[in-house]
């Protein structure tokens, strides 16, 4: 098992960034849409805004970090 600490450091995403772009539906939250701004991942859900920063393989989080207000995918 990895240490919590070193998770992400030794780890990269299985696609490129690019790939991970696009509108993912929800039955209840909508359309959720990952973008791409500034060779970077931006989260967008109605009027929320949220940079998206590689955590680990394919999950990605918002500024919140590991709260239970942190959205990953």
């Amino acid at each position: 098992m990895i240490p919590f600490g070193l998770i992400g450091r030794s780890s990269t995403p299985s696609h490129s960034l690019a790939d991970y772009a696009g509108e993912y539906v929800h039955p209840a939250y909508g359309i959720l849409k990952i973008e791409m701004k500034d060779s970077k991942l931006l989260f967008k859900l109605g009027r929320i805004q949220l940079p998206l920063t590689h955590f680990h393989y394919d999950r990605f989080d918002t500024p919140h970090g590991r709260s239970p207000q942190s959205l990953s995918y």
